[in-house]
Parts: structure tokens; C-alpha cells; sequence
């Protein structure tokens, strides 16, 4: 029984035996993406605890991860030159919208970023957000107080993680 460690929404977990899943649903194969999924996360549930809410994140995420064990995705690179992308918020509607379409963003152009979403007041206040959701990208302001088209927050993030990246080279 080995775990490995993964990072689901911003926090490092570990699951058990991750690998041997992944290895076996390679062997089987299935025949799309959406299938590849739905096998993923009920073989990890079968050993593994999931709160039914994150459900939905650790689908995309650990199918991510499985991307990478394929060589489908390049290695996730934690540390330093990952650039760091932070979404504040109350846990609102409007919050929460904005945590799904980066997520969606992120994994529809395969980057792999330190994400996290905060929602702790003091975190906020610290960080000198005044108006929520804001998302911070590399400690630059990137949306604030308002929920931008998903086109609009697309354009927003990938040009503050190009120019980000940009930054570290």
C-alpha cells in the first residue's frame, strides 16, 4: 500500500496506491476522457477518503495527475518557480464561480500553477484585499469585487502568468 502525494485545490493529500490505479486504467483503457474520469475518482474513492463536496475537484485533479503519469501533461514543478495564483473570497456565489473557471482555465491549457482559493478573513485582510473575489497573480491584481466573462478572465490570467513567468527567466 503506497501513497502518493498529490496537491487537490491548492493542498498537498495523499491517496493510496494512486499509481496502481493509474496503471490499471491505462491497461483498461477507456474509451473518452469524461469515462477516464468517473474510473479515476471511483477507484480512489474505493480506498481512499473524498468529502462528496470536493468530488468534483478531485475529478479534474487527480485525471491532471494521470495526464502526467502518461506523459500526456509535463511534471507538475512545485516550489519557487511556480508561479502562485490566489482567488480570495467569501465563499459566495460569485466567489465560488471564479474558482470554478480558473480551475477550468488552468486545466484547459494544461498549467500548472500554486492555486489556492483562501476564504479565511484574516488571510483576506492580511493579504489587503478590500473587495471580493479578487484574484492575485503573482502578487499582482488581476480581478476585484466583480466576476469578468469567462473570455475576459481567460485573457486576464493567462497574460498575468505569461508576464509572470516572463518575470522569473
Amino acid at each position: 500500500m503506497a501513497t502518493s502525494r498529490v496537491v487537490i485545490g491548492g493542498t498537498s493529500v495523499g491517496i493510496v496506491d494512486l499509481e496502481d490505479i493509474f496503471a490499471e486504467i491505462r491497461e483498461t483503457a477507456p474509451s473518452d476522457a469524461e469515462q477516464e474520469k468517473d474510473f479515476i475518482l471511483a477507484k480512489v474513492k474505493a480506498r481512499n477518503y473524498i468529502p462528496t463536496r470536493m468530488e468534483p475537484l478531485y475529478r479534474e485533479e487527480l485525471y491532471a495527475e494521470y495526464l502526467v503519469f502518461t506523459g500526456a501533461l509535463p511534471a507538475r514543478r512545485p516550489g519557487s518557480s511556480t508561479v502562485e495564483v490566489r482567488l480570495y473570497g467569501a465563499g459566495c456565489s460569485r466567489c465560488e464561480k471564479i474558482d470554478a473557471l480558473v480551475k477550468q482555465i488552468l486545466l484547459r491549457h494544461g498549467l500548472r500553477v500554486d492555486y489556492q482559493y483562501l476564504t479565511d478573513l484574516k488571510e483576506i485582510a492580511r493579504a489587503g484585499i478590500f473587495a471580493t473575489p479578487a484574484l492575485v497573480v503573482a502578487g499582482n491584481m488581476v480581478v476585484s469585487g466583480r466576476v469578468p466573462s469567462e473570455k475576459d478572465l481567460e485573457d486576464f490570467l493567462l497574460k498575468a502568468i505569461d508576464k509572470a513567468e516572463g518575470e522569473k527567466t
